[in-house]
């Protein structure tokens, strides 16, 4: 017996060596878009664009604040919180009284109901050429000057092209240096502040095909009626609003990661923008620089304080990385060579479920796991309408942070290490993997990977998996999403998981920067020791992921990002798949019709108990 285990290992030690005999063909002739990651993408530095959202994010005058930051309780024990120390691991809960909140992405249905909401976005918003355009010295001289048509064209002479089709504009104007200065209700009071005209933004729009541009402050522009913020939402397009750290980012040649969560109807995204910029810019991390796979622990615990959420008395940020030694800040290209070359005609697959009230949650929290209604105004008292306001808005009262689709941070389980918002901006883009166990499946429905699986997968494809890379778990299992009872399906056992073997494999044999699966948990243990192992070992993990019949197993890059919420414990994630051209499914950036957006067959209307929907 003890020779045949020693051959199956001895076995087992050589596929893996040819395999990483064969890895050192990389990066010239990874698969797919892997080479496009090799060649920019992993040498790139990263640069997060994105407010961190506290109970005391400043809010447009009209909306309720603060927000509560409140814990996930157990429904076998009403009113008892899930803590660290009795049950192993905490969660989060939210009441939110508006979606337009922090850093976020504006869909035309805040302001036109028969255009699409923040779920009908297409997921080519996932990575785009991005273009800062600077007003900083005029903002300095007036104060709430506004953009300008000149100021478009000056940038373009300065650069010597034109804004690309189908990029990305921020408007920077230091605005949102005061974010953490100010008094938050001064801040959102304050008048003027640096805007964009109309005729600048129809420009963008009418003349250069942009996506959707973005500003620091809380508003578009400063006229009575909002007028720039209206024209755009009105006829179709987007817009970001609060963004942060352009002072950070060069003006040409970085790509932006934009992600916002899944939530169905939402007329805000509560959003996530990472800049990518070239290796050489002086500001960032970089993926080889940033220990982000295990993350480092923290100085101090996260402690609960009932008006500010979780909290550390310390922290200790990742420091950023140093700029390549020997190479100049000049323009760089790159970034946008590899868009034009490989992301524009990639297929871009969304993996991420939508989330309404009936989304199914493990069996522990509470459930409905949402309540939504509308946004009221703090004067009146009244629900923001489009019939009475020209606009409207949500407010969500979220049971759990462990919601649809999403990224568990170490710190669910274990305190001491980075909760949602400390984790660096390098998890913006990687490679993806995506292991198939469905045959396995079909006749074990409480099937685990195992460590035999991914060593297939690797002979299978005659590479080792990259390091850095996401792993997909492909079981299928989420085909029963949106069939099956919520809480039947939360509470189905057994289900695909994850052996402990397994994990660890991905892990510290391969570096992988995180693992992620359909199901609602990681393993069938009754200790949860596949999980339990990742998040106190500080590593993090993907669940609830859905849709990846038809990605290929090798040579797509998965982008993601997930809101900025100050010491969240779960991450309400947007995962998109980004695949070669020939891939079998997936929608092209040239194939979608995204700016303006198309409109609807039929407007929003609300219903109690579920929020907004189309008939």
């Amino acid at each position: 017996m003890w020779q045949q285990v020693a051959l199956v290992i001895a076995t087992a030690l050589a596929v893996n060596s040819e395999i990483h005999h064969r890895e050192g063909c990389r990066p010239s002739n990874a698969p797919g878009l892997w080479s496009a990651f090799d060649n920019a993408l992993a040498e790139a530095t990263y640069i997060d664009l994105t407010h961190t959202l506290t109970p005391k994010t400043p809010v447009s005058s009209g909306d309720v604040s603060p927000q509560s930051f409140l814990r996930a309780t157990n429904v076998s024990a009403p009113g008892v919180p899930f803590t660290w120390e009795a049950n192993g691991f905490a969660a989060n809960a939210y009441e939110l009284h508006t979606d337009q909140y922090g850093s976020q992405l504006d869909p035309p249905a805040h302001w036109n109901p028969i255009y699409p909401a923040i779920d009908e976005l297409p997921p080519t918003f996932a990575l785009r050429p991005l273009v800062v355009i600077d007003i900083t010295d005029k903002v300095k001289k007036d104060f709430g000057y506004q953009l300008k048509v000149e100021d478009v064209l000056a940038w373009e002479t300065k650069h010597k092209t034109n804004i690309p089709k189908g990029s990305v504009v921020f408007v920077r104007s230091d605005w949102s240096k005061q974010w953490d200065v100010l008094d938050p209700v001064e801040l959102a009071d304050q008048f003027p502040f640096p805007g964009q005209s109309l005729a600048a933004i129809q420009f963008l729009h009418l003349n250069r095909s942009i996506l959707f541009h973005g500003h620091e402050p809380l508003d578009t522009d400063t006229t009575p009626t909002l007028e720039s913020e209206a024209w755009l939402l009105q006829n179709g397009y987007t817009q970001a609003e609060g963004v942060n750290n352009l002072h950070k980012v060069a003006e040409i040649g970085c790509l932006v990661s934009s992600s916002v969560p899944k939530l169905r109807g939402g007329l805000g995204g509560f959003a996530r923008y990472v800049a990518i910029c070239p290796k050489q810019w002086r500001h960032g991390y970089r993926i080889d620089q940033t220990p982000d796979s295990p993350l480092p622990k923290q100085p101090s615990p996260l402690v609960y304080n009932p008006d500010e959420g979780y909290l550390r008395s310390e922290y200790k940020p990742i420091p950023e990385s140093k700029p390549v030694q020997g190479e100049k800040s000049a323009t760089d290209l790159k970034l946008w060579d590899i868009f034009s070359q490989k992301i524009r005609t990639a297929k871009h697959i969304d993996l991420t479920h939508t989330m309404t009230t009936k989304t199914p949650v493990w069996a522990g929290f509470t459930t409905p796991p949402a309540k939504i209604a509308f946004a009221v105004n703090s004067t009146s008292g009244k629900p923001y309408t489009w019939e009475n306001d020209g606009f409207a808005g949500l407010s969500y009262r979220f049971e759990t942070d462990q919601f649809g689709t999403q990224l568990d941070p170490p710190a669910h389980w274990n305190p001491d290490y980075p909760a949602i918002d400390e984790l660096p901006p390098t998890f913006a883009v990687r490679p993806l993997v995506i292991i198939d166990i469905t045959a396995k499946v079909k006749t074990d429905d409480g099937y685990q990977l195992a460590v035999d699986d991914i060593l297939a997968w690797e002979n299978k494809h005659q590479i080792t998996i990259p390091k850095g890379a996401v792993v997909f778990v492909r079981s299928d299992w989420s085909k029963q999403w949106d069939v099956v009872d919520p809480v039947q399906l939360a509470a189905s056992f057994p289900f695909p998981g994850q052996t402990l073997a397994s994990v660890k494999f991905l892990h510290l044999n391969r570096s992988i920067l995180f693992h992620g699966h359909e199901p609602l948990d990681t393993d069938t243990t009754p200790t949860l020791e596949s999980e339990a192992w990742l998040l106190q070992s500080g590593y993090t993990q993907a669940e609830g992921v859905g849709n990846m019949d038809g990605v290929p197993e090798v040579g797509c890059l998965v982008q993601m990002g997930f809101p900025k919420l100050r010491g969240g414990l779960g991450g309400y994630a947007r995962y998109i798949a980004i695949c070669p051209e020939d891939a079998a499914i997936g929608v092209t950036i040239n194939a979608a019709a995204e700016s303006p957006l198309p409109k609807q067959k039929s407007p929003l209307q609300f219903v109690d108990g579920q929020g907004l929907l189309r008939t």
